[in-house]
């Protein structure tokens, strides 16, 4: 570029560079020499980006506000970092504030040389402060500033802050942040943390600011690094959506690079579109920049036609934390950011996609299988003649010359590549290849693979130009297309080409790995060190962007990285630059701190459950004794947890003179390879050290293909991806152990790609939702992977390693279990088990395999066999089944249950058993938990040792000491037995025994008859002994018929478990009481063990057994288990319940799920006679884990004791892990919900196994029961005409549940559940005082009531709500206080409840409670206006009654403040909560009254307060309520005040104001109040003086404000409130409602709302209970506000009979009626009204007539009193027409006004 500029432009271009945009090099050519300023700071602390001419291009104009929050604790010096932006990145064209503790700027300005000068002077003269507390008032005047700058003419305004990264989770800095960026979205934030941060902490941090354009980034690195992270913001302001049509910048005056002379500089940016992440550019590279001399060129500008948005930046800082200058292992998690829709409609691009995946699938599933039927004569069929080879001329091939390639190609022929060392066996570069012995393995897979070149060539001329490849996994040879001719140079080095040392390949055939490579050196030879690195950059080589990776190096005291990495180009590049440059001196070893940073990576959940696990040791250094050297010997101290997280070890020996035996110890013993190198070509040690990602190859296939990342094609040297997909056989077969054939690529150029297809492209090569699978290995299968150095069978060392050995196996056994049984349930119409091990019947003497003594079974054995002993129904099948399972049928539980131990069978019986009797393992076996059957290996020709075992069948394994404990904790047990019948006492008798049998050494157990006394104290520990003394105490006990006090029995129960609480020696994780009982209980007995429950601080489940008559009939056993964690059986007889008694620790067992391996205490083997001990785990369906897990059965291995005897210490560790064991509960809780779904009598309907079920259960009994009321109210509005007093249609026992006659309490018993005294027999009623005078005391006759009453018709309907209230109890028990709450203020409830006197002597109307509020107006802003025509005092006690009944009507949902003449209670509007309603309510009753303000000024201040709201969010942003409580007229300027306000408000939030009035005294009835409330949608109340001290009415009046709210908001789903204390006692509840409205009319009237309680405890019973209602709560009010406009008619329904603003007569008032009070100085109106159809136009002239001929009879003038008549007939029409007419908008306004001054001018 530089000879083309310079010859075109001969003397005017003086000088070219480049600036990259990390800073990290920078490149040029000049002309002329440089200056000598130029030469000084081309040293380490250099940053190119620090020039002029990269700010400009970029970056300029901008703002910058600078904040120092440094709390004086960090690792770099904030105050130089600091400088360095002043300095360095700002130019002239800039500006820029500075905030640090003793500096602050007012304003933001031109960032001058003095300027610069000024602040880094004034910078210098500071220093952190040491009190380690941020000033964040700097960070407040900063955002300030930056906001309300008017001097600013930047394109971009940027916040850099300094800070400690303690402040990264500070509530307040994230706070303030959210609100700069929602207040202006151009601010960019930059946190520049000035410690060291992990990968975790980043993580954490990044969550909180994923809402703002927030970039963090560490600046704590040393020197250049430094200020290379603090330039970094920089590059996010070239980024805008209309700059990438900016092809040049131009920078007039700039200061040449090289000679500091003054240029004219014309920059390009440079952009790697590959990675374009927004809609407009790709990431920024570099700036190309040319100084030039004698130009006029004019300046230009790179600020974006529009900035970029949340999304676009979100996606452009996780670009440049990939590829650009940031940190790339620094990932943003932001996963709620979705793409726009725009990103997912490029259809072509994904079909293209999806055209890639298809064929790399169909190209790999070619077949070994065609070549070894089809080619009996040695010719294969796609290979005429001789293999095209890359390194040898071949004149029959023909090379074309295309444009799209670098090189000529053959687009004939594919090409192969293979390193020297195969010519031995493939010596076919001047050979026939069909001369070859098709026998030969490499002779088929190189015909197998030429038929890719057909599938290959197809694609190409669809997409060119793609390029593809194959890499063999047997040999290691590739297969490239098109075919190209190599480079001497290439062919030179071919050596070391081998396919299986590409990333490519081994990520597509292993999937995601996470690798620890540890080395150490010790003696620190250079030939061992050399071998070494090449071993750790061959390693390198086999990991790509999906796996995770860390090197750990003994002699370096500062690893490259503290944690896993993900292993992408950029990371990889570090770390090979990092193994380049160690020395590995061996004085520096550190290996007890690497081995903890190893050990350290590794133990995470997250990667074990995501990745294949990897240790990788390379050493110099192992001797056999590990004291000698601390390296081996704390390696080998890590076995355990290396087993225990299926960590495979993989060690690595470079030593001529030492053998690894230790090293070989440790990796066989974690299923690892052992390797010893010495002298080694490099080829040679890269195959064998990458042989460790064998393991993840063999008896896997992975079916997703992979995408690389991107990278530069040698055949057309364009930015290419790379998605490749393994090959395996097609035919399935059933070993498919190392199947795998090899790896196909296609090489795809993505030059022309869009942003929006890299998006698409980024999440393949990205994603992270691939899964591992896990490789299931045997032991011989691992041994064939480790070639000359296999393993022993247990390379047992140690009674530790020997005893982790056996539990590895255990786990084996259940991940094939658990893994067979999910392909068996999984697949569909199976006509077969897919297992093909048929099994003998143990007790069959006439079938049986051939067998062989052996004495540590002591017994005669087959080891080619399993046997099934079974019991019960299941014995009678074997016999006929000839050794099949299908005739059970599948899909039944049977089937798939011996179908899964047909599948452990095949494991034992394989001939790769890892279990072997003379290594100390005698059996290996699977106990069914449904069936009961067993399962076990090996086949034995002994029967069963106890007599008559094969004769009875008698044998469970679920009662054996080894099942039990597998399956539960330790658990303390009292077993009650309550018989009060001789019939069932013998089988009450055995089942007690049979609870005995579920215990071991861990339990603890109490027994007592319920009729007798209790012969022992507390617990006892259930050991063998204790045992069988109970067990003979319960078998000897003869029936005692007699009454027990079963209070008394539960009492002294919950007694003993509160002793053994206090008790160290009784170590239990769960108290268990057993309760057999053939009775039926007292319905009080639920109650007692509710309060004996209370009493105690710990859970305690009861398990209820019901014996006899009793077994169909549960009364209130079944209501005592489910309360109490527990479940309820029915046994019929003593086989029903040996099938349930066990089923009570499945619960435990569900909670042992994430528990290890349980070793049993030592019992007597049934097969040898002699003492063993088990290791054992529970296998559960792998489908039900994350819910509620179900127990399939339990896999065991058992272990002779006496191989523990081989190691010194041997006994001593088994006994500890035993011992150990009685002490540890397991963390995994089990919620109510997951009991519930393991209870086979359920307690819940089905339906309410989660949270979710349980809100819809609630949400539909809300709804059934307001729309029984609707209909109801319907009916009987229908039914009643004014001629008859109707009955209530419906008829049921109604009590007042303030009534506490005789005659009523009886009615009434206690319950916990509702805190008082119920009646399930009736419904009860609350009454407020206005109401009460209505009913008799009692028992409410209802038809007693005249029709005419509104309570009638109120109460009436109401009452059939009690059949869906009934029925949602009789689903559900837990279901709490059912209730109707009516407008009439009575209260409904079910069950009827009575009330205290303290309660019933309150004023408690429902009206005013939240959830009432809630449920009838929504959510809602409310604003008082107290007007007054007092001067002084305190508030009238009516007006303050008034006030205080207005706040109760609001919740914690709405928003609220009061106007009271110049006082204000608060200047916005405040949420309603508790406290702000006190303190409201203390506000009013100490108001003193300041001089009058005029009204409509109030009104006006009304209106600031509703707009600042709004503005501050401080709003329900749904409805707005103003009321007026005002003793004095309407002026007609607060009519006129509020009509342009209200459009105003209108207009900016699509819906006005509601305005009510409420007079107290006598008003002057002049139009106004009606011009008010009728053109703003409001109601006008009157309170006369004679009314001021009736409080009821006063509240009936000034709270039916909502009842319009009501009207207007449409409520689909029910409301649930905000949590609150119960009126009754009941707790803490959420209350459920739906209004129930009068559907007769159109938005008809409120009749009030139907509800039900919800305790909250009922949700604190699911795991996320509390969460998933608080969020129920919160979704709501964002969902709940839709509105409709309501006519004038419709809300004069709601107005007073005599204060409607459409009606008949003048409002002509006189004295008070029981509807609204009246001034005293009007008439009465006529009842009288006329006929239908007469306008109002026609009764304002008769009207006025009639008052003219009273004018014309008086004056004696006719003419002149018909004037006046017409004239005052046209003002009353006028009026009426004022009545009912709305402002819309202002134009109706002006149009209203224009038309009333012409009606004036014309009269």
């Amino acid at each position: 570029l530089w000879e083309k500029l310079t010859a075109n432009f001969t003397q005017s271009v003086s000088s070219l560079y480049m600036i990259e945009a990390g800073g990290s090099f920078f490149a040029g050519v000049h002309r002329q020499g440089v200056s000598e300023e130029f030469c000084q700071q081309l040293d380490q602390q250099f940053d190119p980006r620090t020039l002029p001419a990269y700010s400009k291009a970029i970056s300029s104009p901008k703002s910058v506000a600078i904040v120092n929050l440094d709390g004086g604790s960090s690792e770099t010096d904030s105050v130089e970092a600091i400088g360095v932006v002043l300095t360095e990145t700002l130019t002239e064209e800039d500006y820029v504030a500075l905030f640090s503790p003793g500096i602050s700027t007012n304003d933001i300005v031109q960032a001058t040389d003095a300027t610069i000068s000024a602040l880094v002077s004034q910078l210098a003269g500071t220093s952190p402060p040491d009190t380690g507390t941020p000033d964040f008032s700097l960070l407040s005047d900063a955002i300030s500033v930056l906001l309300n700058s008017t001097a600013d003419p930047s394109c971009y305004q940027a916040l850099v802050i300094f800070l400690n990264s303690s402040l990264l989770t500070s509530q307040e800095l994230q706070e303030m942040i959210t609100s700069a960026y929602e207040r202006n979205e151009n601010i960019t934030v930059f946190l520049n943390v000035l410690d060291r941060l992990s990968v975790e902490e980043f993580a954490n941090a990044s969550r909180l600011f994923c809402s703002t354009k927030t970039v963090i980034q560490s600046v704590a690195a040393e020197g250049g690094s430094r200020n290379r992270s603090v330039v970094n913001y920089l590059n996010y302001f070239f980024h805008g959506t209309g700059s990438q049509v900016v092809d040049a910048v131009v920078l007039q005056n700039n200061t040449a690079v090289f000679t500091s002379e003054t240029v004219t500089t014309v920059c390009f940016p440079l952009l790697d579109n590959n990675i374009a992440t927004v809609s407009a550019t790709g990431i920024l590279l570099g700036v190309l920049c040319a100084d030039l001399q004698n130009t006029d060129l004019e300046g230009t500008s790179i600020c974006p036609r529009e900035q970029l948005d949340l999304f676009e930046f979100s996606y452009l800082r996780h670009a440049y934390q990939l590829r650009g200058p940031s940190i790339p292992h620094y990932q943003y998690h932001c996963e709620d950011i979705d793409l726009p829709n725009t990103f997912l409609e490029d259809g072509e691009y994904l079909d293209l996609l999806e055209e890639f995946n298809t064929a790399a699938s169909t190209v790999g599933r070619f077949s070994f299988e065609i070549v070894q039927s089809d080619f009996v004569n040695s010719t294969c069929p796609t290979i005429t003649g001789i293999v095209p080879t890359s390194c040898e001329e071949n004149n029959s091939v023909v090379f074309t010359s295309d444009p799209n390639f670098l090189e000529p190609v053959a687009f004939s022929s594919s090409f192969l590549l293979w390193r020297s060392s195969l010519d031995d066996i493939l010596p076919i570069t001047s050979a026939d290849f069909n001369s070859l012995d098709s026998n030969q393995a490499i002779w088929q897979s190189v015909c197998s693979s030429s038929y890719l070149e057909d599938s290959w060539r197809a694609v190409l001329t669809a997409n060119p130009p793609s390029t593809f490849m194959y890499g063999d996994y047997s040999y290691g040879y590739s297969r490239v297309y098109p075919g190209v001719r190599s480079s001497a140079d290439d062919c030179e080095e071919i050596e070391n080409m081998d396919a299986r040392l590409q990333p490519w390949l081994v990520s597509a055939a292993t999937g995601p790995k996470a690798v620890v490579i540890l080395t150490d050196i010790q003696f620190g030879f250079q030939d061992d060190i050399q071998e070494i690195k090449t071993a750790l950059l061959a390693i390198l080589n086999t990991l790509s962007q999906h796996d995770l990776f860390n090197i750990i190096i003994t002699n370096s005291q500062e690893q490259q990285f503290d944690s896993l990495m993900p292993a992408r180009l950029s990371n990889v590049a570090m770390a090979r630059d990092y193994i380049n440059q160690s020395d590995f001196n061996p004085e520096s070893r550190d290996p007890n701190t690497a081995i903890q940073l190893a050990v350290q990576s590794l133990n995470n959940s997250v990667y074990s459950a995501q990745y294949n696990l990897a240790l990788i040791v390379l050493t110099d250094n192992s001797f056999v004794d590990p004291s000698s050297f601390e390296f081996t010997s704390m390696l080998h101290s890590y076995i355990p947890f290396f087993m225990q997280n299926n960590i495979r070890v993989f060690t690595f020996l470079f030593s001529l003179f030492q053998e690894g035996t230790l090293l070989k110890n440790i990796s066989c013993t974690t299923g690892g390879l052992y390797d010893r190198l010495h002298e080694n070509p490099a080829i040679e040690i890269a195959l064998r050290v990458t042989a460790y990602y064998n393991f993840y190859v063999a008896s896997v296939q992975l079916d997703d293909q992979l995408w690389s990342e991107y990278f530069t094609d040698e055949l057309t040297g364009l930015n290419s991806t790379r998605v490749c997909g393994p090959f395996y056989p097609s035919t399935q077969e059933e070993d498919m152990f190392n199947s795998l054939i090899g790896v196909s690529c296609i090489n795809i150029p993505v030059e022309d790609f869009t942003a929006t297809q890299f998006e698409a492209l980024n999440s393949r090569i990205y994603s992270t939702s691939l899964q591992a699978i896990r490789p299931n290995l045997t032991f011989e299968q691992e041994n064939q992977l480790r070639g000359i150095h296999m393993c022993d069978v247990i390379s047992a060392t140690s009674a530790e390693s020997f005893r982790f050995r056996v539990e590895n196996v255990v786990r084996l056994f259940r991940t094939t279990a658990e893994n067979a049984f999910a392909d068996i349930t999984s697949t569909q119409g199976i006509s077969s088990c897919p297992f093909g091990d048929r099994f003998f019947d143990s007790c069959d003497a006439t079938r049986r395999p051939p067998t062989v003594f052996s004495a540590p079974h002591n017994c005669s054995i087959s080891n080619s066999s399993s046997a099934l002993y079974s019991r019960g129904f299941l014995a009678g099948f074997i016999p006929v089944l000839n050794f099949s399972i299908i005739a059970f049928g599948p899909g039944s539980e049977t089937f798939d249950r011996l179908c899964m131990s047909q599948g452990l069978s095949e494991l034992w019986t394989g001939g790769s058993n890892p279990v072997l009797a003379e290594n100390g393992m005698l059996w290996h076996y699977y106990a069914d938990a449904t069936a009961g059957f067993l399962r076990y290996h090996p086949y034995a020709d002994c029967g069963l040792s106890e007599p008559g075992q094969c004769q009875t069948r008698a044998y469970d394994p679920r009662f054996r000491p080894w099942y039990v404990s597998s399956t539960s904790a330790s658990k303390a047990v009292y077993i009650i037995i309550h018989a009060t019948q001789s019939s069932s006492f013998s089988v009450m008798q055995h089942g007690a025994l049979d609870v005995l049998s579920t215990l071991t050494h861990r339990d603890f157990v109490h027994v007592r008859f319920a009729i007798g006394p209790d012969l022992f104290n507390g617990f006892l520990r259930s050991n063998s002994s204790t045992r069988t003394q109970l067990s003979g105490f319960i078998g000897t006990r003869q029936f005692r018929a007699g009454t027990a006090d079963l209070v008394d029995v539960f009492t002294s129960a919950y007694q003993a478990f509160e002793a053994a609480s206090m008790n160290e020696e009784v170590n239990n994780c769960h108290q268990t009481i057993i309760f057999l009982t053939d009775s039926s209980l007292d319905q009080g007995l639920p109650t007692a063990i509710g309060s004996l429950r209370q009493g105690i601080e710990f859970p305690v489940d009861i398990f209820t057994f019901s014996f006899g008559g009793l077994a169909v009939d549960p009364t209130f056993a079944q209501q005592i288990a489910c309360e109490n964690g527990g479940e309820w059986f029915s046994v019929s007889d003593l086989s029903g319940f040996e099938e349930t008694i066990h089923s009570y620790y499945r619960f435990y067992a569900a909670s042992v799920q994430n528990a290890g391996v349980v070793w049993s205490d030592f019992f007597t083997d049934v097969f040898s006679g002699r003492e063993i001990t088990s290791a054992c785990l529970p296998v559960y369906d792998p489908m039900t884990i994350e819910q509620a897990p179900e127990l399939l059965g339990v896999t065991c291995v058992d272990v002779d004791p006496e191989r523990f005897n081989d190691f010194p210490d041997g006994m001593e560790v088994l006994q500890s892990v035993i011992d150990a064991q009685a002490t540890v509960c397991p963390s995994r809780t089990i919620t109510e919900g997951k009991r519930e779904a393991l209870r086979l009598t359920k307690c819940l309907p089905p339906s309410l196994a989660t949270p979710q079920d349980l809100a819809s259960f609630y949400e539909s009994a809300v709804q059934n029961a307001a729309d029984s009321h609707s209909q109801a109210y319907a009916e009987v509005v229908r039914s009643i005409t004014p001629s008859e007093n109707q009955m209530c249609l419906f008829d049921i026992s109604l009590y007042d549940s303030c009534d506490i006659s005789s005659s009523v309490a009886s009615r009434f018993s206690p319950s916990d559940q509702f805190a008082g005294n119920v009646s399930f027999e009736g419904l009860g009623l609350v009454f407020t005082p206005s109401l009460q005078e209505l009913v008799n005391s009692g028992s409410v006759d209802l038809q007693m009531l005249s029709s005419d009453q509104p309570l009638f018709t109120s109460l009436c309907p109401a009452i059939v709500e009690e059949r869906t209230w009934q029925r949602s109890t009789s689903l559900y028990s837990n279901t709490s206080l059912q209730f109707f709450a009516s407008e009439e203020g009575f209260l409904l409830t079910f069950p009827a409840r009575q009330l205290s006197q303290e309660f019933c002597q309150g004023m408690y109307d429902p009206r005013l409670r939240p959830f009432y509020a809630n449920t009838a107006s929504g959510y809602k802003d409310v604003l008082i206006i107290i007007d007054l025509a007092a001067t002084s005092g305190t508030l009238p006690p009516f007006l303050q009654t008034a006030t205080e009944n207005i706040l109760l009507t609001m919740s914690v949902l709405d928003y609220f403040t009061i106007i009271a003449g110049q006082i204000t209670f608060a200047t916005t509007l405040v949420r309603a909560n508790i406290t702000t309603i006190s303190e409201a309510t203390t506000f009013i009753s100490t108001l003193v009254y300041s001089p009058l303000e005029e009204q409509h000024l109030l009104v006006r201040r009304a209106f600031d307060v509703l707009q600042n709201s709004r503005l501050t969010d401080n709003s329900a942003m749904c409805q707005t309520a103003i009321i007026i409580i005002t003793n004095r007229d309407i002026t007609s300027e607060t009519v006129g005040e509020v009509t342009v306000q209200n459009n105003r408000f209108a207009q900016q939030y699509t819906r006005p104001a509601n305005v009510f009035v409420n007079s107290f005294g006598t008003p002057s009835f002049s139009g106004r109040e009606y011009d008010l409330i009728c053109d703003n949608s409001g109601i006008w109340n009157v309170i006369s003086p004679d009314d001021f001290a009736d409080t009821i009415l006063i509240q009936e009046r000034v709270i039916n404000y909502y009842e319009v709210l009501a009207k207007a908001i449409t409520l689909q789903d029910p409301i649930w409130s905000e949590t609150y204390v119960d009126a009754f006692g009941i707790g803490v509840v959420t209350t459920v409602c739906l209004p129930v409205y009068d559907t007769a009319i159109n938005l008809g009237r409120l009749l009030g709302v139907s509800c039900v309680d919800v305790p909250v405890s009922v949700f604190e019973q699911f795991e996320n209970g509390m969460q998933f209602l608080q969020d129920l709560i919160e979704t709501q009010q964002e969902t709940q506000c839709s509105l409709l406009t309501l006519s004038l008619e419709e809300i004069d329904v709601l107005r007073p009979q005599d204060l409607k603003c459409v009606q008949d007569t003048v409002p002509p008032p006189t004295t008070a009626t029981s509807g609204t009070t009246q001034p005293s100085d009007t008439t009465q109106p006529s009842d009288t009204t006329e006929p239908t159809g007469t306008t109002e136009a026609s009764q304002g002239i008769h009207s006025g007539a009639i008052v003219g001929i009273v004018f014309a009879v008086v004056g004696a003038t006719v003419i002149l009193g018909i004037l006046i008549g017409a004239c005052i007939a046209y003002w009353y029409n006028r009026s009426k027409k004022r009545s009912s007419i709305g402002f819309t908008d202002a134009h109706v306004l002006e149009e209203r006004l224009l038309d009333d001054i012409q009606d004036v001018d014309s009269q």
